[in-house]
């Protein structure tokens, strides 16, 4: 849940329309409080580098440089995605279809490898989850690990692609239920 910079609402629809540009809003410097308002999470890195340096130019505070254009995003720690990409098919070609094994690289980048954990550990977490043509059940226990999932919505639609291209079957929905169930009892 957030806030969205509406410049207007639309006088056809009734619709709001999105502010288009980011500012950052610090008229008190002095104060210490500044607010950014922006609409694309794309550009959340570079506006907060942005902000960063805006600060550290107002003379009112002492800030270290953003490193953020140098921090790998988290599972984003991969080098070249190609050569990536082709180290994770020689490495778990073994245990599971190239399409899965490509699938969680770019889903999960470098975090393919708690992934590949919890199935070292477990090899019946291999399975595909019922309705599912690529999603393993591994995945469901990482994420409900690592990516605070609240709610089923959140886990079909956020934190995996069970939910992205069309809609769960109703044995899909119980299934990742059950395990969503389990695992917070």
């Amino acid at each position: 849940l957030g806030l969205l910079p509406v410049d207007s609402v639309s006088d056809k629809t009734g619709e709001p329309l999105l502010t288009g540009q980011f500012r950052l809003i610090g008229d008190n410097l002095a104060a210490g409080l500044f607010f950014l308002q922006g609409v694309k999470f794309t550009t959340a890195r570079q506006l907060a580098e942005y902000t960063i340096d805006q600060i550290s130019n107002s003379g009112y505070f002492r800030v270290k440089n953003s490193q953020t254009s140098v921090t790998p995003l988290y599972g984003g720690n991969i080098g070249d995605v190609t050569d990536f990409k082709a180290r994770q098919l020689k490495m778990y070609r073994h245990l599971l279809p190239e399409s899965v094994i490509n699938r969680l690289s770019e889903q999960y980048g470098d975090n393919i490898e708690q992934i590949m954990r919890l199935i070292n550990a477990d090899s019946g977490l291999t399975q595909l989850i019922p309705g599912s043509t690529e999603a393993i059940q591994a995945e469901l226990f990482y994420v409900l690990e690592n990516e605070m999932v609240f709610t089923l919505s959140d886990l079909l639609l956020r934190r995996t692609d069970i939910g992205s291209y069309s809609q769960p079957s109703e044995q899909t929905l119980n299934f990742c239920a059950d395990i969503m169930a389990s695992r917070f009892a």
